[in-house]
């Protein structure tokens, strides 16, 4: 039996800031679009294309995103697709979306600073704060996003709700 593969791998740019939700039970998640360029060759002659992706990312690395990223900032998508299908109630048409379902991101912009040389504390037009739930873990810290796997970074599938379906990898592929 053979066993079928969903992996996407992107790099682009955000379109526009992260958008951050929190489930009932209190699981961060974000969402954001990058757009991904890329050049071809037709009548000799080079085109730009431009693909734009919807990204979604889960628990403490949805708290990174939403913190550390904004329209403009370059970042390494690692994860899956998941097709959603529905009727449109409107027109009576059948219609699908395409998503990235995040696993891992690399933040590969750096981080803006103000003129003292540290980060700032807010991002720019940012809204004031509302009340939101708490993420599920007790503690306050979000892990870094570019700390060491081993000491608290960032898990792959650890921060995804149970309920979000997804396909695990095997050990030892058959190739």
């Amino acid at each position: 039996m053979s066993k079928d593969t969903n992996i996407v791998v992107l790099i682009g740019r955000l379109v526009r800031d992260p958008e951050m939700r929190y489930t009932s039970n209190g699981t961060a998640v974000v969402k954001f679009s990058i757009a991904v360029g890329e050049k071809f060759k037709q009548n000799n002659e080079w085109q730009d294309y431009t693909n734009f992706f919807d990204v979604t990312v889960w628990g403490n690395q949805a708290v990174n995103c939403e913190k550390y990223l904004k329209k403009g900032s370059q970042v390494n998508v690692s994860g899956s697709l998941k097709q959603t299908r529905w009727v449109d109630k409107t027109n009576n048409q059948n219609r699908a979306k395409v998503e990235v379902i995040a696993n891992t991101i690399q933040f590969l912009s750096l981080q803006p600073t103000n003129d003292t040389g540290n980060k700032p504390a807010q991002k720019q037009n940012q809204k004031p704060a509302t009340k939101q739930p708490q993420p599920n873990n007790q503690n306050d810290s979000v892990p870094d996003p570019w700390g060491d796997f081993e000491t608290g970074g960032s898990s792959s599938y650890g921060d995804m709700p149970e309920n979000v379906d997804h396909i695990g990898f095997d050990e030892n592929p058959p190739f």
